[in-house]
């Protein structure tokens, strides 16, 4: 009995220890290398974030990508084949920058008094990955994956935000739209809906007339 007993000890002793498995530390997955995690696409050990409204920074993406489509395309994106290279780009370049701020704002420590500069992009690249029909589940799937993180509520409280404000800034938009730089459609929808009234009027009145 005491051999097997020393027997089964020694082999225990003789097991390699455990090798302690990676993953990565923003969606968990254990799918990475060394430079990158391979389901969520976070770059390791690489300086992506840059400085407020730098080359790095959503304005500068928008910019490269507006000069590359021109103001027009930049304005009317569906006029763009889905499958274009420009649109194709610029989508995978936002969804990039989404995850580099939220990487920079779930770290330990972080305020949103020290990453106001950092806050104020992330709420306008939300408005544009809005536009370019970028899915809301993706944005808030990535913001809940650390509950914990110091500045989790005040991301959703943005998402929020700017979700229950995108129909209603749409039809003004839509509104205040200039055609050819000259009056805007809701003056000139307003025109052509007035004199119509008008004109049915009038055709109403004359076939009254007409029948009397």
């Amino acid at each position: 009995m005491n051999i097997e007993q020393n027997y089964s000890i020694s082999l225990r002793n003789d097991l390699p220890p455990a090798i302690p498995r990676k993953s990565c530390a923003f969606c968990g997955s254990v799918f990475v290398t060394n430079q990158e995690c391979e389901s969520c696409g976070r770059q390791f050990n690489k300086e992506t974030l840059g400085a407020p409204g730098g080359e790095k920074s959503f304005y500068a993406t928008k910019e490269r990508y507006k000069k590359d489509v021109g103001s027009f395309l930049l304005r009317f994106d569906e006029f763009l084949a889905k499958d274009s290279s420009y649109r194709t780009r610029y989508l995978s370049l936002l969804k990039k920058r989404y995850m580099t701020l939220l990487d920079h704002f779930q770290r330990p420590g972080r305020t949103a008094v020290d990453c106001h500069a950092y806050l104020v992009e992330f709420r306008d690249l939300v408005a544009e990955m809005q536009r370019m029909k970028i899915s809301s589940d993706y944005m808030y799937d990535l913001v809940d994956l650390d509950e914990t993180g110091p500045l989790t509520h005040k991301l959703r409280t943005i998402l929020n935000e700017e979700y229950s404000s995108h129909s209603s800034n749409a039809l003004r938009s839509f509104w205040r739209y200039r055609v050819a730089e000259g009056p805007r459609l809701g003056f000139i929808l307003s025109l052509v809906l007035g004199y119509g009234g008008l004109c049915l009027c009038a055709i109403y009145l004359f076939s009254y007339l007409a029948k009397r």
